[in-house]
């Protein structure tokens, strides 16, 4: 007799069939107490849960169970009406249900099972975690093959245990956690933001204890379990400095250094959704504000206490820092935790939540839309942006004299009020008394009327939200998202226009005017922005675009149109156009062309498609436009050709700007006396801010309901990005043609000579600073390509100093602005008397001399001299830190043969010239302290004679007396020349930029003079003007709308140190210039142009006819009586003499007119600032910006790091038909947007360009180089030695009228000529520069004819050599000072204003003009070097842009960067630390790691034994332990990006993989390990401590291999293809309706493994259909095939089984198209399930229930069943059953279902035998239902039919067992006989058997032989026989017994009795066959 202990085996053969082992069971358990094999008990219903589809549970501690569930209502149409998604509670020990939650918003799908675990946190709390991986991808209508996703369920988790308190209290299961306003949204694992609070403004004010710094708001929501949300929005920073925010005057409201004590507060004002006005649920009562301090570049977070949430009122956070706050890393709040839309697979382990196969969704397919944005530059003025009041006495002792009672004599006093024609602000006339102080004055100019100070971008209203972009610079635009749930998207990049038309001839009117030939006829000229520069000549380009090329094309012929001009749209209003040269978009669906028609619908728009163009961006209007100039600008017209936004420029009268505007901003006080020395400035500059604004914004109805509004991003302007290096004024260098580094006139004249530039520190109203230029660019009007200018200039952008970056990027420069200034010039205020004017005037000018008296007489006479000549202390301008203490004075005595200085001859032959070189001691030895100023402590030189020459005068050769006279000479120089080198004059000034006038105005208006301008009048004739003004400019030369576009020289541009002599190293840079002297001057840059800045000498105001003015013309403003200069009249004729005109002889011009030519007149005496007189002209200069030419900006344009401007753009709908039509209410609430038709932003500021006023200090001194030729007109001894004795006039000198050849005549100074061979036709010229014109000045006495033109030529060339050598023809420098401040309005990446003084960190200390008096700032010693990077105190906090929260570009070059797919990936949690907030739903950035992809997706994740697997498609994965990687700060926020400390290793390797699974669902884990299914294997896995075993290799390998696969697809239906979802079936789905998948279960009563597959089975009728060829299989699912049917797409198909209107369920209506699988006709439901026990490793049976899901506790199983009635009309039943009801064994989901086992008998295998009976050993039972623990025995044969079979016989359809009929019970066991074989037998008469050819044994032919029916299987399925096979009439004689080597026995119970059969044993009787 056989025991079952060996278990369900079907792997042999049947005579093979194991020992101890069963062929096959139904409904059979192995019951290990009693070693027997029993049947199973039934189910039992659980009421509460009918109707309720489950699709995942997780069973907690207590064995209750939380389902997830869908209850479907079908109408009589068997369409759904609704669905209803609860989370239920169940308790097992009364079978109770409690419906948790019910919400539509769960969106539980039955395709979609969930999986889930729970943990329990400190409080005791049960939360649950769930996931179901639900993604809803359908095709998106703007791509052809791309997707979007429509809906999605994230991974989510629930508090259990509140939720029960809630529903206990009373509460419907439609409120979550008690709380009314919570939505399902709260369930979240990552807690789902929704509608954004956004921030709209902020104040400061007093009251809190700010430190200094930049401070961002950061919000987010918060509950009060400790719940937070990602933060959700980082405000623009709010910048705090030390002062009142009302400080009067502003320019006290300074920067200061970063963590500085103040009395501040911030005040943000937010508006909150309407979320949280009551409208609309709210998962969240508070609001979580955190605060951002960055100071410098150090940045601290403060979490404030969270603000709970008010439904009404204003709302505002305050930050005061002395709030109880926590502090924070910053990446708590920049970087997200990241949120996970799906999630496949989750677990948990050591205190950690895992999921794994991940989904995120940043990118919802808005590209192709992004690309029909348009850009509109947008400005907005600003009247009383930053007013400054200036005055003389505010520039020489600062304000704080003028703050005072009113009774003070100190300073001024003033009343608001002035008459029409009055200079300054008066007295009241009537009583003479002061009205107002002088503060009142102030405050009337610098605050508005509520008290605040107009104080420009220190101001949060302009600098939060407000911030500009930099004008002509090029920026690239984003859009993203913020989708309903409040996450954001990637930021989408909007294409710049596209390459437009600016000039098309037409219909060829313009040929003649281009200089063209129209009878050529040629072609249409057009020009287009993305043109060459080349193309075409430069007058189409200046017609276009007012660009003068000559010089840009010559410095790059590959330059385009674009990188150099402004090509903004004025018409159209976008911005200009800029393509990358070398980045193209690329071929994708993102960039192919999608419009929106105005309905909503998409469609390809084949113009818009830009796939393969160069990547575009957008490019600024530049200033030169008046229209978006960031000042209102003087003259021209602006891009419309309007004058609107301009100040018209009258020609030929003064301009002067409007001063002060009262409070509507009409002008006051603008009648100004223009001859009077108006001390008293205000500034009032009309600023516009630059912004942008986005139209045509459209958005396609499949996204629009997803949003809830957008963002605009830019990306940050790297120095690589940059097109504009940065702005501020070029101040000109003086040009030092041939110049030595010394100060020695003696060691000066030897050489080596080199060209240099002195780099002055100020502005030069003369030529003096300027170069003949002869240059491409410049207009052909008046001289070609002529003009004067500045080649070289410094430059002091704050920025470009502060951070020194590179320069070799730059390219050129664009002349902006020519600034006019308000001119304050005079000393320090150090008072020195001045000499007496008799005692200068006879100083010798043109003294000569012909023996030794006479010179020692000269000699004398300047000893007297310099004893009454005025010098200064020098205030540390010469010190030993300057290298300036010591000078040197170089006696020059020639030789005898001299007869007189006027012959012009030292020697016909270059001789030795004996000298002597003293040294000077020039220090300063003044005592100060309230004490006079003694002249005679005056230093003498020290005497120190140094012979440099080696060579001692011949003195014996002079006439005289050498005894008396030979100590004089040394004495007397020194006495002199002492005194004389020391300073001797103050040139410094404050210039105040006034107006802002466009290059056009500047360069066409003669009242602008420009270099080589002249204008004089006739004495004899008054009021009759000659000259030329505008000498080389003209109208119409320039455009309105272009700035001046400059080459700068290769290598022209670099940084100079201060208190240098600078040498660049390179030859061809700086015009070939070897120095820049810059020894007294301030750090700068210098940069050298290929041909030069036009020349200004500054603004006349216009012609007064007044006596004695007649001859005004030309600039006098720098002239030496404007500044500190006493002895200014001796050092030369005042530059007022181009006034008078030439006609006046040099020797009658101090008697001529004596009023204008009294040297007395011209002496500087301004001790202190004083203002300069307007009528002698205004300084001017030019505003440039410093420009690359690039390539390339923002490449790769995805990769980017973005700037968020702070603008965010509500999308809200008043209803759904607005929804439906695309119309949003704007965000202001008074338009609508049309989001289908297009719709447009307000205007979007914050850029990253503050327009400042810029305060800068610019020195220098001339000492320290010395140059040839001097300067000083009248005494100028090169001009004495080159013209005649008898000199025509001044004029011939300094005229410089044009000569034949165009050089100049006079030049200020000369050149060492590189080529002195007069037949050469270059004879005086350097470097092509024109230096002596010969013939015209005095030597055409050399006829250079063939018989003298050796002799000549000799004789010029010793005459030459005699001026070089002559150090009388050579300057030295002096130690004046020169000194400038300069006050511009500009453009910057720094808020300027806020610069500050002390650095206590740095341990640097500074000043500059605005918080420091413009005397502190400017007489200061060059040492202190206030522009040296490390003196521009400031704070980069100021310059902080929004970058620390924002979004990501959409990756686009590849693709895999793009994915938001993750198939691989697994991701970790926080550690849950036991605090009130979960862990569990934090997920930082980087904590995930992928495995390896080639072995497929996640599918599942569990733990087992403290070890976490990953269980791919294709492999197993088992993590090491749970090391940690060293934890950094940075991994402590953000992750280390690998969760592991070593990598997960597959458990078992192979090249293919092992060990995967194909379900997610199909995983069950008990104590004796992890069971999942691989369905592409068609294995089922075991994972426990013994490793990986595959438990069907345990005798059902075979069995699986057959019975796993789907039958449908033996047909070629493919499961797994997005059609067959769309029909409606997925695979991993058990328990949908029609379901398809596979699902284990546990069984702890009987310690079993329950392995169930689900699947639609074809009907008969399908499959005769398929192969008569009216079903086919297309795209993987079956369709009706016909010649009358017509394609339908498979989303037409059926929806749960049925067809809309197609589908007649009683007539079953064949129909054209896909074949759903809920089709009765043509599938049934089929499957298996089957029982496995792992603790002896053995299957046990198959079972007859479906079940699509098991559950169990710790004692029971359950299953949720489903299936079809058999009613009229389907109807599924859905329900949870409880398994083992031994009252109903077999009773399965209320139907009776046998038992069966069925055994092999194989006892010696090879022996064939005859069987005759079966016998069993077995007992039949009954729980006793008084005593349930006890059963009854119940006689009985326990089961009730059986059938026997072998290889061909079978005893027929089973038979019943009947006591003493057929069965008999002896000692317990029953015997069965009486069987015989009733197969049914047919006559074979073909084949190998039969042969009508050879015979048989018997000698006959066999023609038939009997035998088995040959084409009917014994069973149509297992244990079911056949009823084909069996002839059940078969009569009794012809049953013949079985005879085989095995039996097979199949006992069979029906269950009918319920009665419990316990098999213990059974086998047969049988005999050997000796057949």
């Amino acid at each position: 007799m056989k025991n079952f202990v060996a278990g369900m085996n079907k792997d042999v053969d049947l005579p093979n069939q194991p020992q101890g082992s069963y062929r096959d069971a139904l409904n059979m358990n192995l019951k290990y107490s009693s070693g027997s094999v029993v049947t199973e008990g039934g189910t039992f219903v659980i009421p509460a849960m009918k109707d309720k589809q489950v699709i995942g549970s997780v069973t907690l501690d207590n064995d209750n169970i939380v389902f997830f569930t869908i209850t479907t209502t079908i109408d009589d149409e068997f369409e759904i009406v609704t669905e209803v998604y609860e989370i239920v509670l169940f308790k097992p020990n009364d079978n109770s249900v409690l419906n948790l939650y019910q919400n539509n918003g769960l969106n539980f799908k039955a395709t979609h099972p969930i999986v889930a675990t729970y943990r329990k946190n400190q409080a005791n709390d049960v939360l649950i975690y769930f996931t179901d991986g639900y993604i809803n991808e359908v095709a998106d209508p703007s791509t052809e093959t791309g997707t979007y996703i429509e809906a999605h369920n994230p991974p989510r988790t629930m508090n259990i245990t509140q939720q029960e308190i809630s529903r206990n209290a009373g509460l419907s299961s439609e409120i979550l956690y008690s709380n009314p306003l919570n939505s399902v949204h709260k369930l979240q694992i990552s807690p789902r933001i929704g509608k954004h609070t956004t921030i709209d403004s902020a104040q400061i004010e007093s009251g809190g204890a700010l430190l200094t710094g930049a401070y961002y708001l950061a919000l987010a929501y918060a509950d009060t379990d400790g719940l937070e949300t990602n933060y959700f929005v980082v405000s623009n920073p709010v910048y705090i400095t030390d002062g009142s925010e009302n400080s009067v005057p502003t320019s006290s409201f300074v920067g200061v250094q970063g963590g500085t004590a103040t009395n501040k507060l911030i005040k943000w004002n937010i508006t909150l959704p309407e979320t949280f006005s009551g409208n609309l649920n709210s998962d969240y009562s508070l609001l979580q504000a955190s605060v951002i301090q960055q100071i410098d570049n150090s940045t601290a977070v403060y979490k404030m206490s969270p603000k709970t949430l008010s439904l009404i009122g204003p709302q505002n956070v305050v930050f005061t820092g002395l709030e109880d706050t926590s502090s924070l890393d910053v990446t708590d709040i920049i970087v997200d935790d990241v949120e996970y839309i799906a999630a496949q697979a989750i677990s948990q382990l050591d205190n950690r939540l895992y999921l794994g196969n991940l989904r995120t969704n940043k990118d919802i397919g808005y590209q192709p839309f992004a690309n029909n944005i348009k850009l509109e530059a947008k400005i907005e003025k600003h009247l009383k942006f930053s007013p400054e009041v200036y005055d003389t006495v505010i520039l020489n002792k600062g304000y704080s004299i003028l703050f005072q009672d009113f009774d003070s004599s100190i300073g001024k006093q003033y009343i608001p009020e002035h008459t029409e024609n009055g200079n300054n602000w008066d007295v009241n006339q009537s009583g003479g008394t002061v009205l107002n102080s002088y503060l009142n004055l102030l405050e009337s100019f610098q605050q508005d009327q509520s008290g605040n100070s107009r104080k420009g971008y220190r101001d949060p209203a302009f600098n939060f939200k407000k911030k500009s972009y930099r004008r002509g610079e090029v920026y690239a635009f984003y859009i993203s998202f913020v989708l309903n749930d409040g996450t954001e998207t990637y930021a989408y990049h909007i294409p710049g226009r596209r390459c437009e038309e600016i000039y098309n001839t037409g219909n060829r009117t313009h040929y003649s005017a281009l200089g063209m030939d129209k009878s050529f006829d040629p072609e249409d000229v057009v020009l287009k922005e993305c043109d060459l520069l080349a193309k075409h000549n430069a007058s189409v380009h200046f017609e276009s675009t007012g660009l003068h090329r000559g010089e840009l094309l010559a410095s790059n012929p590959n330059l385009f149109v674009y990188q150099v001009a402004d090509t903004h749209n004025a018409a159209e209003k976008t911005t200009g156009f800029w393509e990358n040269r070398n980045e193209k978009y690329p071929v994708s669906e993102d960039f192919k062309g999608k419009d929106l028609t105005s309905e909503g619908v998409i469609f390809i728009n084949p113009e818009l498609d830009i796939a393969l163009e160069n990547v575009r961006h957008h490019k600024m209007p530049s200033n030169a436009d008046p229209a978006f100039s960031y000042i209102k600008t003087v003259g021209g017209t602006n891009s419309e050709g309007s004058s609107e936004d301009v100040q018209v420029y009258e020609s030929g009268r003064r301009f002067l700007p409007e001063a002060i505007r009262n409070e509507n901003g009409s002008a006051i006080n603008t009648a100004m006396n223009l001859a009077g020395n108006n001390e008293f400035m205000a500034t009032d500059e009309e600023i516009r801010t630059l912004g942008i604004q986005l139209d045509n914004v459209k958005i396609p109805p499949h996204l629009l309901n997803k949003v809830q509004g957008y963002k605009v991003y830019y990306a940050k302007r790297g120095q690589e990005d940059k097109t504009i290096l940065g702005q501020s004024l070029a101040i000109p260098g003086h040009p030092r043609y041939a110049s030595v580094a010394q100060q020695s006139l003696a060691i000066a004249r030897k050489g080596p000579y080199h060209k240099s530039f002195y780099l002055y520190g100020g502005l030069d109203h003369t030529d003096d600073s300027a170069i003949d230029i002869v240059s491409s660019w410049l207009p052909t009007t008046n001289n070609p390509g002529r003009y004067y200018g500045n080649p070289v200039f410094t430059f002091h952008d704050f920025n470009m100093l502060r951070k020194t970056p590179t320069l070799t990027s730059a390219t050129h420069i664009q002349g902006v602005y020519g600034v006019m200034f308000r001119h304050y010039m005079g000393g320090p205020g150090i008072f020195v008397p001045r000499c007496e004017y008799n005692d200068l005037l006879n100083t010798p000018t043109q003294a000569t001399y012909s023996n030794f008296n006479e010179y020692n007489n000269l000699v004398d006479q300047r000893r007297r001299a310099s004893q009454e000549s005025t010098t200064f202390p020098s205030l540390g301008w010469v010190s030993v830190g300057m290298g300036n203490t010591t000078d040197y004075f170089y006696a020059d005595i020639r030789d005898s043969s001299v007869t007189g200085i006027s012959d012009g001859a030292f020697g016909n032959s270059m001789a030795d010239v004996p000298g002597k070189n003293y040294v000077l001691d020039i220090t300063d030895d003044f005592n100060f302290g309230g004490e006079d100023v003694d002249l005679g402590k005056l230093k003498r030189g020290k005497g120190t004679i140094e012979d440099l020459d080696n060579i001692q005068p011949n003195i014996e050769s002079y006439s005289g007396s050498l005894s008396s006279n030979n100590d004089k000479l040394p004495q007397a120089i020194i006495d002199t020349e002492a005194k004389a080198a020391k300073v001797r004059a103050w040139f410094t000034s404050v210039m105040i930029g006034s107006a802002y006038i466009c290059p056009s105005i500047v360069l066409g208006e003669k009242s602008i003079i420009k270099g080589g301008d002249y204008k004089h009048g006739s004495i004899s004739s008054p009021g009759t003007y000659n000259g030329w003004l505008n000498r080389f400019w003209g109208t119409g030369q320039f455009k309105s709308n272009q700035a001046i576009n400059l080459v700068i020289e290769p290598k022209g541009a670099s940084y100079v140190p201060g208190r240098s002599i600078f040498s660049s190293g390179n030859p061809a840079a700086f015009k070939g210039a070897k120095y820049l002297f810059n020894e007294a001057g301030e750090t700068c840059m210098a940069f050298s142009l290929v041909s030069g800045l036009p020349h200004l000498r500054g603004h006349i105001p216009g012609i007064i006819n007044a006596e004695g003015n007649d001859r005004a013309g030309l600039t006098r403003w720098g002239e030496g009586n404007r500044w500190l200069y006493p002895d200014a009249a001796i050092d030369g004729v005042p530059n007022a003499y181009q006034r008078m005109g030439d006609s006046v002889e040099a020797e009658d011009y101090a008697t001529s007119v004596a009023t204008q030519a009294n040297p007395e007149f011209f002496r500087g005496l301004n001790y202190s600032l004083s203002a300069g007189r307007r009528d002698m002209g205004l300084p001017m200069s030019w505003l440039v910006n410093i420009c690359a030419t690039k390539t390339d900006v923002f490449n790769p344009f995805d990769q980017q790091k973005l700037v968020w401007t702070g603008y965010f753009h509500k999308i809200q709908f008043e209803d759904a038909e607005h929804l439906e039509e695309g119309v949003s209410t704007s965000p202001d609430g008074e338009t609508n947007d049309h989001y289908f038709k297009g719709a447009s932003s307000n205007i979007i500021y914050g850029g990253d360009t503050y327009i400042s006023r810029y305060t800068f200090r610019t020195t220098s001194q001339s000492y320290g180089h010395s140059y040839f030729r001097a300067s000083s007109f009248k005494r100028d001894p090169v001009f004495r030695d080159l013209i005649d004795d008898n000199p025509s006039t001044l004029g011939d000198f300094i005229g410089e009228t044009i000569a034949g050849n165009g050089h100049r005549k006079g030049a200020f100074q000369g050149d060492i000529p590189t080529n002195l061979n007069p037949l050469s036709g270059e004879f005086g010229t350097s470097g092509g520069f024109p230096i002596w014109d010969i013939t015209t000045d005095g030597f055409n006495n050399f006829d250079f004819d063939e018989s003298s033109q050796v002799s000549d030529a000799i004789s010029l060339k010793n005459k030459m050599f005699d001026v070089v050598n002559n150090t009388l023809n050579w300057v030295k420098g002096n130690v004046n000072p020169v000194s400038t401040l300069f006050s511009v309005i500009v453009e910057s990446d720094d808020l300027l204003e806020f610069r500050h003084s002390e650095d206590s960190v740095k341990g640097e200390s500074t000043k500059f003009f605005g918080l420091h008096s413009a005397s502190e700032v400017l007489f200061n010693t060059p040492e202190n070097d206030y522009t040296k990077s490390d003196k521009l105190l400031y704070m980069d906090h100021y310059s902080a842009l929004q970058t620390k929260k924002v979004a990501v570009p959409l990756p686009i070059n590849a693709r895999l960067a793009k994915v938001d797919k993750f198939p691989t990936r697994i991701a970790r949690s926080n550690v849950d630390s036991g605090s009130l907030a979960d862990g569990f739903r934090k997920f930082l950035a980087l904590e995930y790691k992928d495995i390896p992809s080639d072995k497929g997706a996640i599918k599942a994740l569990f733990s087992l034994s403290s070890t976490l697997y990953i269980n791919s498609e294709r492999a197993l994965y088992q993590t090491t332990g749970n090391e940690e990687l060293s934890v950094s700060a940075t991994t402590a926020f953000i992750g280390s990006g690998n969760i592991f400390g070593i990598s997960p290793k597959e458990l078992m390797s192979s090249d293919i993989g092992y060990g995967g699974t194909t379900s997610r669902h199909a995983h069950i884990t008990t104590h004796f390990g992890h069971f999942y299914i691989n369905y592409k294997d068609k294995s089922i896995y075991r994972v426990s401590g013994e490793g990986l075993e595959d438990i069907t290799m345990a005798g059902m390998y075979k069995w699986f291999r057959t019975n796993m696969p789907y039958v449908l697809e033996t047909f070629g239906v493919d499961f797994t293809t997005e059609e067959s979802n769309n029909a409606g079936f997925f695979l991993d789905a058990p328990m949908q309706t029609y379901a398809l998948g596979f699902t284990l279960g546990y069984d702890p009563v009987y310690k079993r493994i329950l392995v169930t597959k689900r699947e639609p089975v074809p009907t008969p009728f399908f499959i005769s259909e398929f192969y008569a060829g009216n079903i086919e299989i297309r795209e993987g699912i079956p369709h009706i095939a016909g010649e009358d049917c017509e394609d339908l797409d498979p989303t037409d198909g059926f929806d749960d089984g049925k067809r809309s209107g197609d589908l007649d369920p009683g007539g079953l209506e064949v129909f054209c198209g896909p074949i759903g699988y809920g089709n009765p006709k043509y599938f049934t439901q089929g499957g298996w399930t089957l029982s496995y026990y792992p603790e002896l490793k053995i299957w046990g049976s198959r079972h007859s229930y479906l079940p699509g899901y098991y559950m169990n506790t710790s004692q029971k199983m359950y299953s949720h069943g489903s299936g079809f009635t058999t009613t009229e009309k389907p109807e599924s039943i859905l329900t949870i059953w409880e398994h083992d009801n031994l009252l109903a064994p077999g009773l399965f989901y209320g139907q009776l279902n046998n038992s069966e086992l069925e055994f092999i008998e194989n006892s010696e295998p090879s022996v064939p035998k005859i069987f005759s009976n079966i016998f069993y050993w077995a007992d039949s039972t009954k729980i006793n239902r008084t005593y349930t623990d006890q059963t009854d025995r119940i006689t009985d044969p326990a089961f009730s039919s059986y059938y026997v079979y072998n290889s061909t016989q079978i005893s027929g359809i089973p038979t019943s067992i009947n006591y003493l009929t057929n069965a008999r019970m002896r000692d317990r066991i029953w015997y069965i006989n009486n069987f015989r074989d009733a197969t049914k037998y047919i006559d074979i008469i073909e084949g190998n058997l039969v042969s009508s050819t050879n015979p048989n044994v018997t000698g006959n032919f066999t023609s038939s032989v009997t035998s088995n029916i040959q084409t009917e299987p014994m069973f149509t399925k297992e244990g079911t026989v056949n009823t084909e096979y069996v002839d059940v009439q078969k009569p009794w004689y012809m049953k013949k017994k079985l005879i085989d080597h095995f039996m097979g026995v199949r006992l069979i119970t029906d269950n009918s009795q319920g009665n419990l059969v316990h098999l213990y044993a059974a086998g047969t009787s049988f005999r050997k066959s000796n057949r």
